[in-house]
């Protein structure tokens, strides 16, 4: 039986609705709408079986496809969980920029926003699951690494971007490396989220404790 969906992982990948029009147009809008369906069914096989337990064949059964027809659009392994994995990090770093552009908002109250996008995914069992699959592929499948990568550059360059606006004393150099203490400590967050044996008033005590912290981080002097 296929495990729910958390409503937090599902979001990531997105299938547009089937068009009510007939005849060609419709044939057209097949394949993005089967093409989101299985990497919202890959992202769950990989968040709820791991890597070990991932297959093209068990996400085409997920998806109640033929495995032909998954392989019609991802001959292989490699590009399907490719595709997966850069799929829901371009959409998790689309909503990071978003928030940290975000003209409505003060630069303090963006990096509390941060803080608050980071505890609501690693808080969501499928998506902190899906984030330490993919940490593990990282470390055995070079495609993996490469988007975690580059997935780890942007995100440190957007929060260095909020900590040169916070602190306009600060050298570029010095945002910079502010930036990756920053993101760094979100791998521990991770671990504390997914692994620890905490309370609700444990979570939001961190969760405090974390704003005030990289609001400091942001202000001391250099």
């Amino acid at each position: 039986m296929t495990k729910a969906t958390d409503p937090t992982l599902q979001g990531e990948v997105k299938a547009r609705s089937p068009s009510s029009r007939a005849g060609p147009a419709l044939r057209r809008d097949v394949r993005p709408i089967r093409v989101a369906s299985i990497l919202q069914h890959s992202v769950d096989v990989l968040a709820n079986n791991g890597c070990i337990g991932y297959s093209v064949s068990r996400v085409a059964s997920e998806a109640d496809i033929r495995l032909s027809t998954l392989q019609h659009y991802f001959p292989n392994r490699e590009l399907l969980l490719a595709e997966t994995v850069r799929t829901v990090s371009e959409s998790w770093l689309a909503k990071l920029t978003s928030i940290a552009r975000d003209p409505a908002l003060v630069v303090s109250a963006r990096l509390d926003a941060f803080v608050d996008d980071f505890f609501s995914a690693f808080n969501s069992p499928s998506m902190s699951a899906f984030v330490f699959e993919v940490l593990t592929l990282s470390e055995s499948e070079p495609f993996a690494a490469r988007i975690v990568r580059d997935s780890q550059q942007r995100l440190t360059q957007l929060i260095a971007t909020m900590v040169a606006e916070t602190n306009n004393s600060l050298s570029p150099a010095a945002c910079w490396l502010r930036a990756t203490l920053i993101s760094a400590q979100t791998g521990g967050l991770l671990i504390f989220c997914r692994l620890g044996d905490r309370t609700g008033t444990d979570v939001m005590d961190l969760r405090q404790a974390t704003k005030a912290l990289w609001n400091a981080l942001c202000h001391a002097p250099g």
